[in-house]
């Protein structure tokens, strides 16, 4: 099953709390963006209370993409590009072969470049997709001669917030509130480089099989960026919700786990590299987390 997307906005409000976002005490707003399989960005926004002290701001300019195409991976896997002016995926069809062939390659975490040769069809034959394979790719790369990673970015532990962030997302799901919270990666970094740093939270609880089934009530893979507004206020956006659903065969749900946060289109803005896999199938996807993030690139295949 290929996945697509679709955007969905839903408003919760919950107990807000200063974390290492810059946002004040206060209200939760939860925003979801919605992918099939099951790839979902929700939003969720904290209005601001009372405070003696300010976010600054800093004023950035208009975002001006390059001009080309750029290519991007996620390690053996072709996400897709950025032709100039758009994103397009390849097509799942397999019609016609992405000109990728000798293009540099560039890692986003400084590893050497490789020039990619043809790439080579895969899928899974039954299912009459295709998606595309450069050998000898690793990790998070993308052509063009652009600064790939643009800021800094910061591991960082997970704080009663983002906890907070990710049970919203699990009560909104209809998840019993005796499902613990397991947050397994948080990344803290400026997104569009305006001075006030975003988090992006990754929640994950599912058995080391969980593509052979074993799948319970209460797994789950959850994706969740997190940002002050310009009123001071914070924001949660779900970037992917995948809860059990006992109900399909093969007990069903669709992980998504961070790649990488990466500038592949050269606007100073960061893009999220991401993989996804579920029990008869996998990919890779590319999310745009501008003020309203969706999937832009998806390749990858399944029944």
């Amino acid at each position: 099953m290929r996945a697509l997307s679709a955007l969905a906005a839903v408003i919760l409000v919950a107990a807000g709390c200063s974390d290492d976002t810059g946002g004040s005490t206060g209200t939760s707003t939860t925003s979801t963006t919605t992918s099939v399989p099951t790839t979902l960005p929700t939003t969720t926004t904290t209005p601001a209370t009372s405070t003696t002290t300010a976010t600054t701001t800093t004023t950035i300019p208009t975002p001006t993409p390059v001009d080309q195409t750029v290519f991007v991976s996620v390690d053996a896997t072709l996400a897709g590009w950025w032709d100039g002016s758009s994103w397009a995926s390849p097509d799942p069809g397999g019609a016609v072969v992405p000109a990728v062939d000798g293009v540099v390659m560039r890692s986003v975490e400084s590893l050497p470049d490789r020039t990619a040769g043809p790439p080579t069809a895969d899928c899974m034959p039954e299912s009459g997709q295709v998606f595309w394979q450069i050998a000898g790719m690793d990790g998070v790369r993308a052509s063009g001669g652009h600064d790939l990673r643009p800021r800094a970015l910061q591991e960082i532990g997970a704080a009663p917030a983002h906890i907070e962030a990710v049970r919203s997302v699990l009560t909104d799901g209809g998840v019993d509130a005796s499902v613990p919270v397991e947050i397994t990666r948080v990344i803290r970094l400026d997104v569009e480089g305006d001075g006030v740093d975003e988090v992006l939270i990754e929640a994950v609880r599912l058995p080391d099989q969980s593509r052979l089934g074993n799948i319970e009530e209460g797994h789950y893979s959850i994706l969740v960026l997190r940002r002050v507004l310009a009123d001071d206020s914070v924001e949660n956006i779900t970037l992917h919700a995948g809860l059990a659903d006992l109900e399909l065969a093969g007990q069903y749900v669709l992980r998504v786990d961070i790649a990488e946060p990466v500038d592949v289109n050269g606007d100073g803005s960061f893009e999220l590299a991401a993989r996804w896999s579920y029990y008869e199938g996998g990919g890779v996807s590319l999310f745009d987390l501008g003020p309203v993030p969706s999937e832009v690139l998806v390749a990858g295949c399944g029944v």
